[in-house]
């Protein structure tokens, strides 16, 4: 009687064991799934990569001159970089924007797109792009409240296309070198002059 028992109780253990990528696939939510899978020893990429990228803050002190306008744009566009370097994508297109607060008599947004002739993660290139199109968004005796960048058509580094009539100019090993520089060190130990 013990013995049957015995077997009735494991018989479902074995097969469950044996069937257990069939059973987890119909029984089982996708997060479940792929912890099956990398506990198996297969590589699962849980989540996908972000389609876009924006660095977006209020400031604390309103911004009323052109140079502090760059600068904080452009410690904006070192922050989402480094976000397309970490995830390993690059950009076609930005958009820069600032407005006042809303609170104001008169509120007022503006906002430029900059378009790559490359797909980039360079914080150089993208700098530079920022600062061409920056003076598009500013405005004789308009209070900057709110500020960004978004790093938008991003595209992963592994299936960028690149172009024969323009050659990229970005520089791998610096944008690594710096990345490395500020995450053994802190973010912002070393940054781009742009920013001061």
């Amino acid at each position: 009687m013990k013995v049957s028992f015995l077997f009735r109780t494991l018989t479902p253990a074995i097969k469950c064991l044996q069937t257990q990528g069939q059973l987890i696939r119909r029984a089982v939510r996708k997060e479940a799934r792929l912890a099956v899978r990398e506990l198996n020893g297969q590589a699962c990429k849980a989540r996908a990569d972000k389609k876009q990228i924006f660095s977006t803050r209020s400031v604390g002190e309103l911004i009323t001159d052109y140079e502090s306008l760059l600068q904080a744009l452009s410690k904006h566009v070192g922050i989402a970089a480094a976000k397309a370097r970490k995830q390993g994508s690059t950009c076609k297109n930005m958009i820069i924007f600032a407005s006042s607060s809303p609170h104001d008599e008169h509120p007022v947004s503006y906002k430029a797109i900059v378009h790559f002739p490359c797909s980039t993660n360079c914080s150089v290139e993208q700098t530079q792009g920022m600062s061409g199109a920056a003076s598009q968004l500013f405005r004789e005796r308009t209070r900057y409240y709110k500020i960004g960048i978004g790093l938008i058509e991003l595209v992963s580094e592994t299936y960028n296309q690149l172009d024969l009539f323009n050659p990229q100019r970005a520089n791998p090993v610096l944008m690594n070198t710096l990345d490395s520089i500020n995450h053994r060190y802190g973010s912002d130990t070393v940054f781009f002059a742009a920013k001061v």
